[in-house]
């Protein structure tokens, strides 16, 4: 009983590392991704129909 207690409390520390460090980290890729694509469309203008 007392290994799943320290099993759930890691993963709810876990989640909180991820929800204070891991969404803003996700979201930096997420918009460098959007970046990413603008600069090839802006390059291949015959790409921007599909997106």
């Amino acid at each position: 009983m007392s290994e799943k207690k320290e099993e759930e409390y890691s993963e709810e520390d876990e989640r909180e590392k991820l929800s204070e460090l891991g969404v803003s980290s996700t979201w930096d890729l997420l918009s460098s991704e959007e970046k990413k694509k603008k600069r090839e469309s802006e390059k291949k203008p015959e790409y921007r129909g599909f997106q």
